[in-house]
């Protein structure tokens, strides 16, 4: 089971990701928005090698846009970026701007206390 300390213990995380000055999805913030979320850049198995590749790369930041009374989970992956790769300087980005889309169309208002 999920104790209340857990999952509160787990948010603070994925707060920090986005929040903390040497946060990984710092990228991801959105100004007055409560915004959570998690990095990922992993190696792409090369098909030719069988060896995990040098060159091309899966980056994606997958997160949070919560409100008082809504919330959205929208992952953000990227195949192939190049040559930037870092999910925190590639993802977390285009995870912000679809999430400001998101608030826009949905008429999210910002978070007190964001």
């Amino acid at each position: 089971h999920l104790m209340p300390a857990h999952s509160e213990a787990v948010m603070a995380a994925l707060k920090a990701v986005v929040e903390d000055e040497k946060g990984t999805g710092k990228k991801a913030l959105l100004p007055g928005f409560q915004v959570v979320g998690k990095t990922a850049t992993a190696q792409v198995i090369d098909p030719k090698t069988r060896r995990y590749s040098n060159r091309r790369y899966l980056s994606s930041f997958t997160g949070g846009l919560l409100a008082s009374d809504q919330a959205w989970v929208i992952l953000a992956l990227l195949d192939g970026a190049n040559p930037h790769y870092y999910a925190g300087d590639v993802a977390a980005p285009l995870f912000r701007s679809i999430a400001e889309s998101v608030a826009v169309r949905f008429g999210v208002r910002p978070a007190a206390g964001a």
